[in-house]
C-alpha cells in the first residue's frame, strides 16, 4: 500500500487549518494600545511623585539618594491596598495580622454552611474582632471572643 503524496486539506478544523480559513477569531474583541495608556499613566504619576519627593528631599535634608526616591511610593501603594481591601479603619486590620487562628472544629457548625461572609462577620463581633482567612479558619482578635465562640457557638 503506498501512502498519497498530497497534504490532506482540512479547510474547516479550526485548529489545525491557518488563520485565513479559520472561522473563529478570538482576538477580534481585543482592543490594542489600551495597556500603553495605562501603563504610561501610571509611570507619569510615579515620576510626579518621585520629583515632588526628590524636590523636598534635595531642599530640606537631603538624606535620601537619587535612586531611592521612587521606591518610597511602595509603602504608599500597600496602604491603598490594604485600604480597598479591608477598609479605612487601622484597627478592622488587627485580626487579619496578629489575630489567634482558630479551625472550626464541627462539620455541622452553621458557619461552614453559610456563604455570606458579611454575616458570619456581624454575629461574631464586626470587623474589629474576627477576619475570616477561609471557609474553614477564623482569625479572632480577642481570646475572650474565641471563648465566647467555642462555648455559645454565637
Amino acid at each position: 500500500m503506498k501512502l498519497s503524496p498530497k497534504k490532506p486539506k482540512l479547510i474547516n478544523h479550526p485548529v489545525l487549518t491557518s488563520h485565513q480559513y479559520s472561522r473563529y477569531h478570538d482576538d477580534d474583541d481585543f482592543d490594542r494600545g489600551e495597556e500603553f495608556l495605562i501603563l504610561g499613566l501610571g509611570f507619569g504619576i510615579w515620576g510626579i511623585y518621585w520629583a515632588v519627593i526628590h524636590f523636598l528631599d534635595k531642599f530640606t535634608f537631603n538624606f535620601i539618594p537619587w535612586w531611592i526616591e521612587p521606591f518610597t511610593a511602595f509603602p504608599l501603594i500597600g496602604l491603598v491596598a490594604l485600604i480597598e481591601v479591608f477598609g479605612k479603619n487601622p484597627l478592622y486590620w488587627w485580626p487579619l495580622f496578629w489575630g489567634t487562628k482558630i479551625k472550626i472544629r464541627e462539620e455541622d457548625d452553621p458557619i461552614k454552611h453559610t456563604l455570606d461572609i458579611e454575616e458570619i462577620t456581624k454575629r461574631m463581633g464586626g470587623p474589629l474582632n474576627i477576619h475570616v482567612v477561609n471557609w474553614e479558619t477564623l482569625k479572632f482578635r480577642r481570646k475572650k471572643d474565641i471563648t465566647k465562640y467555642l462555648l455559645f457557638k454565637l
